[in-house]
Protein backbone atom coordinates (compact mmCIF):
# COMPACT_ATOMS: atom_id res chain seq x y z
CA UNK A 1 0.00 0.00 0.00
CA UNK A 2 1.25 3.41 -0.47
CA UNK A 3 1.87 6.11 1.51
CA UNK A 4 -0.78 8.27 -0.19
CA UNK A 5 -3.18 5.34 0.32
CA UNK A 6 -2.51 4.67 3.75
CA UNK A 7 -3.23 8.52 4.54
CA UNK A 8 -6.00 8.26 2.43
CA UNK A 9 -7.64 5.93 4.60
CA UNK A 10 -6.60 7.53 7.50
CA UNK A 11 -8.13 10.69 6.55
CA UNK A 12 -11.71 9.23 6.16
CA UNK A 13 -11.39 6.92 9.33
CA UNK A 14 -10.38 10.29 10.83
CA UNK A 15 -13.72 12.08 9.74
CA UNK A 16 -15.46 9.51 10.64
CA UNK A 17 -14.34 10.11 14.14
CA UNK A 18 -15.06 13.71 13.97
CA UNK A 19 -18.70 13.23 13.33
CA UNK A 20 -18.33 11.12 16.52
CA UNK A 21 -17.41 14.31 18.33
CA UNK A 22 -19.38 16.71 16.62
CA UNK A 23 -22.65 14.50 17.37
CA UNK A 24 -20.94 14.21 21.06
CA UNK A 25 -20.98 18.15 21.43
CA UNK A 26 -23.87 18.57 19.61
CA UNK A 27 -26.51 19.24 22.59
CA UNK A 28 -23.69 21.09 25.08
CA UNK A 29 -24.98 24.50 23.11
CA UNK A 30 -28.37 24.38 22.92
CA UNK A 31 -29.14 22.68 26.56
CA UNK A 32 -30.93 25.63 27.22
CA UNK A 33 -33.34 25.51 24.07
CA UNK A 34 -33.70 21.58 24.92
CA UNK A 35 -34.72 22.11 28.18
CA UNK A 36 -37.84 24.80 27.43
CA UNK A 37 -38.97 23.26 24.28
CA UNK A 38 -39.45 19.58 25.94
CA UNK A 39 -40.14 21.16 29.74
CA UNK A 40 -37.06 19.13 31.61
CA UNK A 41 -35.66 19.93 35.00
CA UNK A 42 -32.09 20.18 35.13
CA UNK A 43 -31.85 16.73 37.17
CA UNK A 44 -33.63 15.12 33.88
CA UNK A 45 -30.96 16.78 31.48
CA UNK A 46 -28.06 15.61 33.97
CA UNK A 47 -29.78 12.21 33.42
CA UNK A 48 -30.10 12.97 29.11
CA UNK A 49 -26.44 14.24 28.86
CA UNK A 50 -24.97 10.85 30.86
CA UNK A 51 -27.19 8.77 28.80
CA UNK A 52 -24.61 7.57 26.33
CA UNK A 53 -21.81 7.14 28.68
CA UNK A 54 -23.72 4.66 30.58
CA UNK A 55 -24.61 2.55 27.74
CA UNK A 56 -20.85 3.23 26.37
CA UNK A 57 -19.73 1.44 30.02
CA UNK A 58 -21.72 -1.63 28.95
CA UNK A 59 -21.02 -1.84 25.07
CA UNK A 60 -17.16 -1.40 25.21
CA UNK A 61 -16.24 -4.91 25.63
CA UNK A 62 -19.23 -7.03 23.19
CA UNK A 63 -17.97 -3.84 20.97
CA UNK A 64 -14.66 -5.42 20.31
CA UNK A 65 -16.16 -8.84 19.91
CA UNK A 66 -18.40 -7.38 17.22
CA UNK A 67 -15.34 -5.73 15.50
CA UNK A 68 -13.68 -9.40 15.50
CA UNK A 69 -17.03 -10.37 13.92
CA UNK A 70 -17.83 -8.59 11.33
CA UNK A 71 -14.37 -6.36 10.58
CA UNK A 72 -13.04 -2.87 11.16
CA UNK A 73 -14.13 -2.12 7.45
CA UNK A 74 -17.91 -2.47 8.83
CA UNK A 75 -17.94 -1.17 12.31
CA UNK A 76 -16.64 1.53 11.59
CA UNK A 77 -19.43 2.28 8.95
CA UNK A 78 -22.07 0.91 11.70
CA UNK A 79 -20.36 3.77 13.73
CA UNK A 80 -21.53 6.59 11.30
CA UNK A 81 -24.82 4.85 10.85
CA UNK A 82 -25.77 4.31 14.83
CA UNK A 83 -24.60 8.11 15.58
CA UNK A 84 -26.38 9.66 12.90
CA UNK A 85 -29.42 7.99 14.22
CA UNK A 86 -28.62 9.39 17.39
CA UNK A 87 -28.48 12.80 16.02
CA UNK A 88 -31.60 12.42 13.49
CA UNK A 89 -33.69 10.44 16.35
CA UNK A 90 -32.89 14.03 19.44
CA UNK A 91 -34.76 16.19 16.25
CA UNK A 92 -37.84 13.78 16.89
CA UNK A 93 -37.70 13.66 20.65
CA UNK A 94 -40.94 14.72 22.36
CA UNK A 95 -40.33 14.39 26.21
CA UNK A 96 -37.43 13.06 28.45
CA UNK A 97 -37.80 9.34 27.33
CA UNK A 98 -37.69 9.57 23.49
CA UNK A 99 -34.70 12.30 24.05
CA UNK A 100 -32.76 9.74 26.67
CA UNK A 101 -33.14 6.93 24.22
CA UNK A 102 -31.84 8.96 21.23
CA UNK A 103 -28.92 10.28 22.95
CA UNK A 104 -28.05 6.28 24.65
CA UNK A 105 -27.84 5.13 21.09
CA UNK A 106 -24.97 7.20 20.33
CA UNK A 107 -22.90 4.77 23.26
CA UNK A 108 -23.45 1.66 20.65
CA UNK A 109 -21.56 3.41 17.90
CA UNK A 110 -18.74 4.63 20.29
CA UNK A 111 -16.45 1.68 20.71
CA UNK A 112 -16.95 0.66 17.21
CA UNK A 113 -14.95 3.80 16.44
CA UNK A 114 -12.40 3.96 19.49
CA UNK A 115 -11.75 0.11 19.08
CA UNK A 116 -12.03 -0.24 15.43
CA UNK A 117 -9.89 2.55 14.76
CA UNK A 118 -6.53 1.95 16.64
CA UNK A 119 -7.33 -1.88 14.80
CA UNK A 120 -7.46 -0.14 11.41
CA UNK A 121 -4.12 2.31 12.54
CA UNK A 122 -2.19 -1.05 13.36
CA UNK A 123 -3.23 -2.65 9.82
CA UNK A 124 -2.22 0.03 7.70
CA UNK A 125 0.76 1.76 8.98
CA UNK A 126 4.31 0.35 10.05
CA UNK A 127 5.31 0.06 14.15
CA UNK A 128 7.65 3.12 13.81
CA UNK A 129 4.47 5.19 12.64
CA UNK A 130 1.83 4.33 14.78
CA UNK A 131 2.44 6.87 17.49
CA UNK A 132 2.43 9.54 15.95
CA UNK A 133 -1.11 8.40 13.98
CA UNK A 134 -2.80 6.99 16.72
CA UNK A 135 -2.03 10.81 18.39
CA UNK A 136 -3.12 12.14 15.14
CA UNK A 137 -6.57 10.11 15.29
CA UNK A 138 -7.20 11.08 19.27
CA UNK A 139 -7.55 14.65 17.98
CA UNK A 140 -10.71 14.00 15.80
CA UNK A 141 -13.36 13.97 18.44
CA UNK A 142 -11.90 17.19 19.81
CA UNK A 143 -12.37 18.79 16.62
CA UNK A 144 -15.70 17.59 15.91
CA UNK A 145 -16.77 19.04 19.36
CA UNK A 146 -15.44 21.91 18.99
CA UNK A 147 -17.20 22.49 15.47
CA UNK A 148 -19.89 21.86 17.30
CA UNK A 149 -20.03 24.73 19.63
CA UNK A 150 -18.63 27.26 17.08
CA UNK A 151 -21.17 26.47 14.49
CA UNK A 152 -24.58 25.91 16.47
CA UNK A 153 -25.97 29.24 16.48
CA UNK A 154 -23.84 30.82 14.08
CA UNK A 155 -23.91 28.71 10.77
CA UNK A 156 -26.41 25.47 11.68
CA UNK A 157 -29.56 27.43 13.47
CA UNK A 158 -29.80 30.27 11.39
CA UNK A 159 -29.51 27.82 7.94
CA UNK A 160 -31.89 25.59 9.69
CA UNK A 161 -34.42 27.44 12.24
CA UNK A 162 -34.05 25.17 15.02
CA UNK A 163 -31.95 23.17 17.53
CA UNK A 164 -34.27 20.44 15.80
CA UNK A 165 -32.99 21.25 12.03
CA UNK A 166 -29.45 21.70 13.60
CA UNK A 167 -29.47 18.23 15.10
CA UNK A 168 -30.53 16.95 11.73
CA UNK A 169 -27.78 19.07 9.96
CA UNK A 170 -25.16 17.25 12.18
CA UNK A 171 -26.86 13.90 11.71
CA UNK A 172 -26.34 14.16 7.91
CA UNK A 173 -23.10 15.84 7.65
CA UNK A 174 -22.00 12.10 10.17
CA UNK A 175 -23.91 9.72 7.86
CA UNK A 176 -22.03 11.68 5.20
CA UNK A 177 -18.68 10.77 6.44
CA UNK A 178 -19.68 7.08 6.34
CA UNK A 179 -20.57 7.17 3.24
CA UNK A 180 -17.03 8.00 2.06
CA UNK A 181 -15.28 6.11 4.34
CA UNK A 182 -17.36 2.99 3.17
CA UNK A 183 -16.39 3.95 -0.71
CA UNK A 184 -12.84 4.96 0.35
CA UNK A 185 -11.92 2.07 2.37
CA UNK A 186 -13.38 -0.26 -0.87
CA UNK A 187 -10.27 -2.12 -1.02
CA UNK A 188 -8.32 -1.70 1.81
CA UNK A 189 -6.79 -4.45 3.59
CA UNK A 190 -8.23 -4.95 7.08
CA UNK A 191 -6.57 -8.20 8.87
CA UNK A 192 -3.03 -8.38 8.06
CA UNK A 193 -0.53 -5.78 9.77
CA UNK A 194 1.24 -3.93 7.65
CA UNK A 195 5.46 -4.73 7.68
CA UNK A 196 7.56 -1.82 7.80
CA UNK A 197 8.75 -2.26 3.94
CA UNK A 198 11.57 -1.85 2.17
CA UNK A 199 11.90 1.39 3.05
CA UNK A 200 13.04 0.98 6.22
CA UNK A 201 15.91 1.77 7.57
CA UNK A 202 18.22 -0.59 9.33
CA UNK A 203 18.37 1.93 12.34
CA UNK A 204 14.25 2.08 12.72
CA UNK A 205 14.77 -1.78 12.16
CA UNK A 206 16.72 -1.97 15.19
CA UNK A 207 15.05 0.41 17.18
CA UNK A 208 11.64 -1.64 16.91
CA UNK A 209 13.81 -4.73 18.02
CA UNK A 210 15.09 -3.14 20.61
CA UNK A 211 11.60 -2.20 21.65
CA UNK A 212 10.32 -5.78 21.59
CA UNK A 213 13.02 -6.85 23.23
CA UNK A 214 12.08 -3.91 26.38
CA UNK A 215 8.27 -5.10 26.00
CA UNK A 216 9.25 -8.66 26.42
CA UNK A 217 11.35 -8.20 28.95
CA UNK A 218 8.72 -6.73 31.48
CA UNK A 219 6.06 -9.11 30.23
CA UNK A 220 8.73 -11.59 31.67
CA UNK A 221 9.02 -9.79 34.75
CA UNK A 222 5.92 -8.91 35.70
CA UNK A 223 3.55 -12.02 35.67
CA UNK A 224 -0.04 -11.83 34.15
CA UNK A 225 -2.99 -10.79 36.53
CA UNK A 226 -6.25 -10.86 36.53
CA UNK A 227 -8.76 -7.91 37.00
CA UNK A 228 -9.51 -9.07 40.96
CA UNK A 229 -5.85 -9.40 41.13
CA UNK A 230 -5.12 -5.68 40.01
CA UNK A 231 -8.10 -4.82 41.56
CA UNK A 232 -6.47 -5.55 45.11
CA UNK A 233 -3.36 -3.08 44.04
CA UNK A 234 -3.64 -0.09 46.09
CA UNK A 235 -1.91 1.73 43.64
CA UNK A 236 -4.55 0.57 41.18
CA UNK A 237 -7.31 1.33 43.55
CA UNK A 238 -6.07 5.08 43.58
CA UNK A 239 -5.39 5.48 40.12
CA UNK A 240 -9.19 4.35 39.40
CA UNK A 241 -10.32 6.81 42.08
CA UNK A 242 -8.62 9.50 40.00
CA UNK A 243 -9.99 8.24 37.14
CA UNK A 244 -13.70 8.39 38.14
CA UNK A 245 -13.28 11.81 39.45
CA UNK A 246 -11.47 13.34 35.72
CA UNK A 247 -14.46 11.65 33.93
CA UNK A 248 -17.00 13.21 36.50
CA UNK A 249 -14.99 16.24 36.11
CA UNK A 250 -14.52 16.41 31.99
CA UNK A 251 -18.49 15.42 31.31
CA UNK A 252 -20.15 17.21 34.68
CA UNK A 253 -18.30 20.61 33.36
CA UNK A 254 -18.38 20.23 29.43
CA UNK A 255 -21.77 19.29 29.23
CA UNK A 256 -23.27 22.27 31.00
CA UNK A 257 -20.17 24.59 30.49
CA UNK A 258 -22.21 26.54 27.87
CA UNK A 259 -25.14 26.80 29.93
CA UNK A 260 -23.36 28.43 33.21
CA UNK A 261 -21.59 30.46 30.94
CA UNK A 262 -25.13 31.72 29.71
CA UNK A 263 -26.24 32.09 33.22
CA UNK A 264 -23.40 34.99 33.65
CA UNK A 265 -25.08 36.46 30.94
CA UNK A 266 -23.56 35.96 27.93
CA UNK A 267 -25.70 35.18 24.45
CA UNK A 268 -25.82 31.42 23.27
CA UNK A 269 -23.84 32.26 20.99
CA UNK A 270 -21.03 33.93 22.59
CA UNK A 271 -21.25 31.32 25.48
CA UNK A 272 -20.78 28.36 22.85
CA UNK A 273 -17.65 30.27 21.39
CA UNK A 274 -15.95 30.37 24.58
CA UNK A 275 -16.25 26.90 25.41
CA UNK A 276 -15.28 25.88 22.35
CA UNK A 277 -12.08 27.78 22.64
CA UNK A 278 -11.58 25.57 26.00
CA UNK A 279 -11.96 22.73 23.96
CA UNK A 280 -8.85 24.11 21.36
CA UNK A 281 -6.52 24.44 24.41
CA UNK A 282 -7.27 21.02 25.66
CA UNK A 283 -6.28 19.58 22.44
CA UNK A 284 -3.14 21.93 22.73
CA UNK A 285 -3.20 20.79 26.51
CA UNK A 286 -3.50 17.29 25.49
CA UNK A 287 -0.13 16.95 22.77
CA UNK A 288 2.09 19.31 24.94
CA UNK A 289 1.51 18.20 29.35
CA UNK A 290 1.87 14.50 28.75
CA UNK A 291 5.26 15.26 27.07
CA UNK A 292 6.53 17.21 30.10
CA UNK A 293 5.06 15.01 32.52
CA UNK A 294 8.94 12.46 32.78
CA UNK A 295 8.23 9.72 35.63
CA UNK A 296 10.03 11.73 37.70
CA UNK A 297 7.83 15.33 37.23
CA UNK A 298 4.53 12.92 36.62
CA UNK A 299 3.06 13.30 39.92
CA UNK A 300 4.20 17.11 40.50
CA UNK A 301 2.45 17.97 37.09
CA UNK A 302 -0.43 15.57 37.61
CA UNK A 303 -0.76 17.76 41.42
CA UNK A 304 -0.87 21.28 39.36
CA UNK A 305 -3.36 19.50 36.64
CA UNK A 306 -6.03 19.06 39.49
CA UNK A 307 -5.06 22.37 41.38
CA UNK A 308 -5.74 24.39 38.37
CA UNK A 309 -8.92 22.69 37.38
CA UNK A 310 -10.37 23.28 40.95
CA UNK A 311 -9.66 27.19 41.11
CA UNK A 312 -10.89 27.57 37.10
CA UNK A 313 -13.81 25.82 37.54
CA UNK A 314 -14.52 27.61 40.65
CA UNK A 315 -14.17 31.03 39.54
CA UNK A 316 -15.96 30.42 36.06
CA UNK A 317 -19.58 31.45 37.00
CA UNK A 318 -18.07 34.68 38.69
CA UNK A 319 -16.01 36.03 36.07
CA UNK A 320 -17.29 38.62 33.80
CA UNK A 321 -15.92 39.84 30.15
CA UNK A 322 -12.70 38.55 29.05
CA UNK A 323 -11.58 37.36 32.21
CA UNK A 324 -13.19 34.28 31.84
CA UNK A 325 -11.12 32.89 29.22
CA UNK A 326 -8.14 32.89 32.19
CA UNK A 327 -10.29 30.43 34.47
CA UNK A 328 -11.80 28.93 31.03
CA UNK A 329 -8.02 27.90 30.21
CA UNK A 330 -7.48 26.13 33.62
CA UNK A 331 -10.78 23.93 32.82
CA UNK A 332 -9.49 23.11 29.29
CA UNK A 333 -6.21 21.60 30.75
CA UNK A 334 -7.14 20.11 33.47
CA UNK A 335 -10.05 18.34 31.11
CA UNK A 336 -8.11 17.47 28.31
CA UNK A 337 -4.74 16.29 30.50
CA UNK A 338 -5.99 14.66 33.29
CA UNK A 339 -6.95 11.57 31.55
CA UNK A 340 -4.00 10.81 29.91
CA UNK A 341 -1.51 11.26 32.94
CA UNK A 342 -3.97 8.92 34.74
CA UNK A 343 -3.05 5.99 32.10
CA UNK A 344 0.47 6.92 32.75
CA UNK A 345 0.60 6.48 36.22
CA UNK A 346 -0.99 2.66 35.50
CA UNK A 347 2.18 2.12 32.99
CA UNK A 348 4.81 3.64 35.94
CA UNK A 349 3.20 1.02 38.16
CA UNK A 350 5.99 -2.08 38.28
CA UNK A 351 3.31 -4.50 40.03
CA UNK A 352 1.12 -4.03 36.39
CA UNK A 353 3.84 -4.09 33.73
CA UNK A 354 3.42 -4.41 30.11
CA UNK A 355 2.01 -7.80 30.60
CA UNK A 356 -1.54 -6.28 32.46
CA UNK A 357 -1.31 -2.72 30.46
CA UNK A 358 -4.81 -3.91 28.73
CA UNK A 359 -6.48 -5.64 31.71
CA UNK A 360 -5.44 -2.08 33.58
CA UNK A 361 -6.34 0.03 31.07
CA UNK A 362 -9.91 -1.81 30.55
CA UNK A 363 -10.50 -1.16 34.54
CA UNK A 364 -8.99 2.05 34.25
CA UNK A 365 -12.49 3.58 31.24
CA UNK A 366 -14.52 1.49 33.22
CA UNK A 367 -14.20 2.65 36.09
CA UNK A 368 -14.27 6.65 34.44
CA UNK A 369 -17.15 6.35 32.12
CA UNK A 370 -18.75 5.64 35.74
CA UNK A 371 -17.57 8.98 36.46
CA UNK A 372 -18.81 10.40 32.98
CA UNK A 373 -22.51 8.83 33.98
CA UNK A 374 -22.12 10.69 37.32
CA UNK A 375 -20.85 14.01 36.26
CA UNK A 376 -23.42 15.55 33.94
CA UNK A 377 -26.07 14.48 37.13
CA UNK A 378 -24.28 16.02 39.81
CA UNK A 379 -24.34 19.23 37.98
CA UNK A 380 -27.57 19.14 36.83
CA UNK A 381 -28.94 18.27 40.08
CA UNK A 382 -27.41 20.72 42.00
CA UNK A 383 -28.04 23.33 39.59
CA UNK A 384 -31.71 22.62 39.81
CA UNK A 385 -31.55 22.39 43.54
CA UNK A 386 -29.85 26.15 44.11
CA UNK A 387 -31.03 27.77 41.32
CA UNK A 388 -27.74 28.73 39.87
CA UNK A 389 -24.11 27.21 38.64
CA UNK A 390 -22.15 28.26 41.64
CA UNK A 391 -22.94 25.23 44.15
CA UNK A 392 -22.40 22.64 40.27
CA UNK A 393 -18.75 25.29 39.99
CA UNK A 394 -17.97 24.49 43.47
CA UNK A 395 -18.55 20.55 43.59
CA UNK A 396 -16.63 19.85 40.68
CA UNK A 397 -13.94 22.11 41.78
CA UNK A 398 -14.43 20.00 45.50
CA UNK A 399 -13.88 17.04 43.25
CA UNK A 400 -10.47 18.16 42.02
CA UNK A 401 -9.12 18.84 45.18
CA UNK A 402 -10.32 15.55 46.35
CA UNK A 403 -8.37 14.19 43.46
CA UNK A 404 -5.34 16.03 44.36
CA UNK A 405 -5.83 15.14 47.87
CA UNK A 406 -5.79 11.06 46.42
CA UNK A 407 -2.71 11.47 44.39
CA UNK A 408 -1.09 12.14 47.48
CA UNK A 409 -1.79 8.93 48.76
CA UNK A 410 -0.59 7.06 45.83
CA UNK A 411 2.81 5.48 46.33
CA UNK A 412 6.14 6.81 44.98
CA UNK A 413 7.76 4.99 42.13
CA UNK A 414 10.46 4.17 43.92
CA UNK A 415 7.70 2.38 47.00
CA UNK A 416 6.05 0.49 44.04
CA UNK A 417 9.73 -0.87 42.98
CA UNK A 418 9.91 -1.92 46.16
CA UNK A 419 6.26 -3.93 46.57
CA UNK A 420 7.14 -5.06 43.56
CA UNK A 421 9.57 -6.92 44.16
CA UNK A 422 8.56 -8.68 47.23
Amino acid sequence: MTDRRRWTLFAAAWLVYAGFGLTAGAMAPVVGEIRTDLGLSTTAMGLVLGAWQLVYLFSAIPGGRVIDRIGARRAVTATAVLVAASGAARAGAQGFWTLYLAVAIFGLGGPLISIGGPKLIATWFPPTDRGKVVGLFSTAPAVGAMIALFAMHSIAIPITGSWRGAMLLYAGFTLSTGVVWWLVSASAPVSAPVAAGPAATAAGTLAENSAQAARHELQDAVPTATSRQLLAMKSVQLVLVLALGSFLYNHGIGNWLVEILRAGGRTAGQAADLAALTTLVGIASALVVPRLATPARRKPIYLGVYLLGAVGVALVPHLDGATVFVALVAVGITRAAALPLGMMLLMDDPGVGAANMAVAGGLYFTAGEVGGVVGPLLVGSAAGASGGYSLPALLLSACALAMALVLGGLPSRSRLASAAKV
